[in-house]
């Protein structure tokens, strides 16, 4: 009896002792030895501190099939922790991101379940009303596709976040080619951002290969919202528009454009390149490939279009 009991606090005194070892691992980022160390503790007594601190560990190795294993070994009991559920949240999206198709497939269920279970503590959480309606309006019809419980969670969004709302509903009928309906409401939305609603309206334009309006859209968004962030991303997406068109002299003046707005990225040289290259002023192309290549040695599009010329 005098045995066990000594066992007993032997083994107790070495969880103390271990458990802030784990701890003081993870802070100094030596996540390899916190697993470990966490990994004999859990062997020894399932406590969901020993789990919490693993899957954390886990997770910024990027092991994130294991990070989500060990967090569901106490999930079930752990429901009314929101903090927790939001943690395991970010585990199933990085998990998801991750793995491959069949894999993601069958984590949808999962991942539905926790968002659930955290939107009955907080209603209002924005990321799970986001990922809910995207989850009800997108899935495959055999996997859960509800556009009525997708517009529902749209509702609830949008009380959370309009401008988020009204972004995954243009999307959404985009997707339905309801491109009529989108302009509606786009014309319709009381979002104070001309440059948002411009932006949406030039994607509009662009499905219904309505040219006029597209070139009047980008007039009006180049001339008043050249400083807004994220504009290259539009100017290149629109440049290949009208270069597949084989409006060269356009294209090259909006991927310029893109060139101005950022020049210390190689993507818009690359862009530009790609325009005189179709143009056939191969010169200007391979200057401006190895402008990309200049402003990036490691971007590949670039190098493989040099080498090709």
């Amino acid at each position: 009896m005098k045995t066990i009991f000594l066992f007993c606090i032997v083994s107790s005194l070495s969880a103390q002792t271990s458990f802030p070892d784990a701890q003081k691992f993870h802070n100094e980022g030596k996540y390899s030895q916190a697993l470990e160390i966490l990994d004999e503790l859990i062997d020894n007594e399932e406590k969901p501190e020993y789990f919490i601190l693993a899957s954390k560990s886990a997770f910024e190795l990027s092991e994130y099939d294991d990070s989500a294993d060990y967090i569901e070994e106490i999930i079930e009991n752990k429901k009314d922790d929101l903090k927790l559920l939001r943690y395991y949240s970010e585990v199933l999206v990085k998990q998801s991101e991750d793995a491959g198709v069949f894999t993601q497939i069958s984590m949808i269920k999962k991942m539905k379940n926790n968002w659930e279970n955290i939107l009955v503590l907080d209603p209002s959480d924005r990321d799970v009303l986001k990922y809910l309606t995207r989850y009800y309006l997108f899935a495959p019809s055999v996997f859960g596709k509800d556009e009525q419980e997708g517009y529902a969670y749209l509702e609830r969004l949008n009380a959370v976040d309009k401008t988020e709302a009204l972004n995954i509903k243009i999307e959404y009928l985009l997707e339905e080619e309801q491109f009529n309906m989108a302009l509606n409401v786009l014309n319709n939305s009381d979002i104070d951002s001309s440059y948002f609603i411009l932006k949406h309206k030039m994607d509009i334009y662009r499905f219904l290969d309505d040219q006029e309006n597209l070139n009047k859209i980008f007039q009006e968004i180049d001339s008043k919202h050249f400083d807004s962030e994220n504009i290259a991303t539009l100017y290149n997406t629109y440049g290949y528009y009208l270069l597949n068109l084989e409006r060269f002299e356009d294209a090259i003046f909006v991927f310029k454009r893109a060139v101005q707005k950022s020049p210390k990225k190689a993507n818009p040289y690359d862009s530009l390149g790609d325009g005189y290259k179709a143009m056939g002023n191969i010169i200007e192309a391979k200057r401006n490939y190895r402008k990309a290549l200049e402003v990036d040695p490691d971007f590949e599009a670039a190098r493989i279009n040099l080498e090709d010329l």
